[in-house]
């Protein structure tokens, strides 16, 4: 299902993706080499010009555990919740330890 879902997202004739939602390390050790910076401006990238509108889109940040409230929800895409999505992408901070286990 996933390689069947990043394929669609990248297939320009696709109306909506699958559902998806992008788990985020948030942790300290995301500052080295400005991984954050990266991976923040490539979600947003992504979101801006591969995503097809009417996609269903969610952000989890995590560290020490899930801060669901520093993402957002499964969102349809679209320009006024694009701007809401990088502005929620352009405020995360970094801080805390890499627990993958709050994720899952």
């Amino acid at each position: 299902t996933t390689v069947r879902s990043a394929a669609r997202c990248f297939d320009p004739t696709a109306r909506a993706c699958d559902d998806t939602v992008i788990v985020l390390d948030i942790s300290h050790s995301m500052n080295s080499n400005n991984r954050i910076g990266r991976v923040k401006g490539a979600i947003k990238q992504w979101l801006e010009n591969d995503v097809p509108k009417g996609t269903k889109v969610g952000l989890i940040p995590y560290n020490d555990v899930a801060n669901t409230s520093k993402g957002f929800a499964l969102t349809e895409l679209n320009s006024s919740s694009l701007n809401m999505m990088t502005s929620k992408i352009d405020a995360l901070k970094t801080g805390g330890n890499t627990c993958i286990g709050a994720e899952i």
